[in-house]
């Protein structure tokens, strides 16, 4: 009986987004004709012979299956989901027509969407290894046939390019092998294109630029990897072939990639692909974008990040991601995790002997997708205990590792799906929670005392980074919302991608559901902001087009003064730094006076250890913006003196009419 209310309350909550009769209709079928049958639905795909969830990986949770299904395409999705495969079906039936119009090629068989609510659940999954398709790995999605797997990482952004990369993917197999299980057997032995092609490409129309891969590109620039360009492997060859796809798209037109598609498909050569699609070869295309690489990122000092600074380790392992860089309070430990092939080991460096010491080791080393999101760290404000946040077997676990016992406490979380970031309130009585709950990432407060849970917000937007400031008074967080007012509901039928990164400001002491919004940077993210002392905090951002340090300053001035004198807040907010490679992650103990910071440098994650500036003694900073970043804004300028244009002409065809 339960089952069924639940699937009756599923319906109804989303009739709204599907307006047309054929779809309404789909929606009773599949939600009620599987009642007459049972209060189960097993979802099964075909793929050479019907199979169930769950038959060959090792199962922590046994799942209920349900779906949708839609004209050109079906989402599967289990209990808790729902919201999920919501947003995907929104983000799919948007994303479909647009990139079916870049490929200049329509969908003729129809894409599975299979929904994850986290990674963990997706590595459970056998599906995939039941037949001899390839299993993709690497890239921005796994991907089996016309199969998109999907997992949410607490961001919706990263949904939708996850969303972008498998219907590209669907898109493009088709394209250049066919529908037909000969055509596609005859064709993959045909043509045999390099990652840098697929995967790049891939990956490019999932999103066209960042940050995030302006980074590892200009690294790969700076630091002469690209020079031998057919050479390059994994996460490296994914970057390269994105930016040549980009540059193609920039220099070309977007009708260009289909060309060189449908030339390749045809002459089942990527050269000739590229000769008789643009008419240049692909020698001279790689060199020209390697000259324009070049010519955009000149005025980069590739050295700058060492000078004056301190690395942690001397000794840095070069397939190993360095991350999660947290100073004790006291000063005298720096912990950090690493991940080799999906392997991570929490480590603790000792600044007073310079000795580095293993206190966590899990999982095994991997030829698969990676997940980075764990372990997590955070200091107790009294430096004696570090608290870790890890997956296993489907389940969170919370550990306490006493560092003078040298032992560990576990406890495990079930009130959450993921947890993607934590800290404490000075006090130490307080953790505050970036965590997700139902498909969507909000901020909780957990009393450690008691034991118990306070939601600060619960809405679709994400929020992310939360961090205590000002005796615990306020908690400062990343979110992409667009209003400064929390309202406790889920609309359906919201996208959110398209609105960046903001910092906000929440009065934990008052509770107030008015927010204070700290930045206001439409082109950039602002991220991972600490305490910098007790007047400023800091925080990341990627304003010019590179993750610089900023810090901020909130000050009460008088507004006017009637029976009584009204104040108003003054944000001060400037950047410290101007580096040539992005800040990945920064932490701060003001109390000890040292930050630490994780770079990518030269194919490196490297770690910096520093002494704090006070206040007092900070210089601003302007740093160049970035070729990408100018982009965007004569992008923006252009859009806006169209519709400005538009507008024009829209009043004097009313006057017109009028007159």
């Amino acid at each position: 009986m339960r089952n069924i209310k639940q699937h009756i309350k599923i319906f109804f909550n989303n009739i709204l987004l599907f307006k047309n009769e054929k779809r309404l209709v789909a929606l009773f079928l599949m939600f009620f004709l599987p009642l007459l049958n049972g209060n189960s639905i097993k979802a099964q795909f075909y793929n050479g012979s019907q199979m169930e969830f769950g038959k060959n990986r090792l199962q922590f949770n046994e799942a209920l299956w349900l779906n949708y299904r839609l004209p050109k395409f079906d989402i599967y999705y289990y209990q808790g989901g729902s919201e999920l495969a919501v947003y995907i079906a929104l983000s799919a039936n948007k994303f479909i027509e647009e990139i079916e119009d870049k490929f200049n090629f329509t969908l003729e068989d129809k894409i599975q969407f299979i929904v994850y609510k986290s990674m963990s659940d997706l590595k459970e999954s056998n599906i995939g290894l039941i037949s001899d398709e390839h299993y993709n790995i690497g890239g921005v999605t796994y991907i089996v046939g016309e199969k998109v797997f999907i997992y949410f990482d607490g961001n919706h952004k990263n949904l939708e390019k996850q969303v972008k990369a498998g219907i590209s993917q669907a898109v493009f197999n088709q394209l250049l092998y066919g529908n037909h299980i000969g055509s596609k057997i005859k064709n993959s032995t045909l043509i045999s294109l390099p990652n840098w092609y697929t995967q790049g490409l891939m990956s490019y129309m999932s999103e066209e630029w960042s940050t995030e891969i302006d980074n590892y590109v200009r690294d790969g620039i700076l630091s002469g990897k690209y020079k031998k360009f057919n050479s390059l492997t994994g996460d490296d060859a994914i970057y390269a072939g994105h930016s040549i796809w980009y540059y193609i798209g920039t220099k070309y037109g977007a009708k260009a990639i289909s060309n060189i598609l449908y030339m390749t498909k045809y002459s089942r050569s990527v050269e000739s692909g590229f000769l008789y699609g643009i008419g240049i070869s692909f020698k001279s295309v790689s060199k020209d974008w390697l000259a324009f690489c070049h010519e955009k990122n000149d005025y980069l000092d590739s050295s700058s990040i060492a000078q004056n600074k301190t690395l942690l380790l001397k000794k840095i392992k070069k397939n190993r991601v360095y991350g999660k860089m947290k100073i004790s309070p006291d000063g005298n430990f720096v912990a950090f995790t690493t991940n080799e092939l999906g392997q991570y080991k929490v480590w603790l460096y000792n600044t007073n002997t310079h000795k580095v010491k293993r206190i966590l080791k899990r999982k095994q080393k991997l030829e698969e997708k990676t997940d980075y999101s764990f372990p997590l760290l955070a200091w107790h404000p009294t430096g004696e205990l570090l608290s870790i946040v890890t997956e296993s077997k489907g389940k969170l676990n919370f550990y306490n590792y006493t560092l003078k016992e040298k032992s560990f406490e576990k406890k495990d979380f079930t009130y959450f799906s993921k947890i993607l970031s934590f800290s404490y309130a000075p006090n130490g009585k307080l953790i505050v929670f970036s965590a997700v709950q139902r498909g969507q990432s909000d901020i909780f407060v957990y009393n450690v005392v008691s034991g118990t849970y306070f939601q600060a917000t619960k809405d679709i937007y994400d929020d992310l980074y939360p961090c205590f400031i000002n005796n615990s008074s306020d908690i400062v967080f990343s979110s992409n919302r667009n209003n400064d007012t929390l309202k406790f509901d889920n609309p359906r039928g919201l996208l959110v991608n398209d609105k960046q990164l903001d910092l906000f400001i929440y009065n934990y002491s008052t509770k107030n559901n008015v927010l204070k919004k700290v930045t206001h940077t439409p082109f950039a993210n602002e991220t991972n902001a600490v305490e910098y002392d007790k007047q400023f905090f800091s925080y990341l951002s990627d304003q010019n087009g590179i993750n610089n340090r900023y810090v901020s300053r909130i000050d009460s001035v008088i507004s006017f003064v009637d029976t009584t004198t009204h104040y108003r807040d003054v944000i001060s907010s400037f950047p410290l730094t101007d580096y040539p490679r992005n800040i990945l992650e920064q932490d701060i103990s003001f109390k000890t006076g040292k930050i630490g910071e994780v770079v990518y440098e030269k194919g490196l994650y490297k770690m910096y250890y520093d002494d704090l500036i006070a206040s007092n003694n900070l210089i601003t900073v302007e740093p160049k913006n970035t070729f990408f970043v100018e982009s965007l804004i004569k992008s923006k300028q252009k859009k806006l003196n169209n519709s400005e244009s538009d507008s024009i002409k829209t009043k004097k065809k009313k006057n017109y009419q009028c007159s």
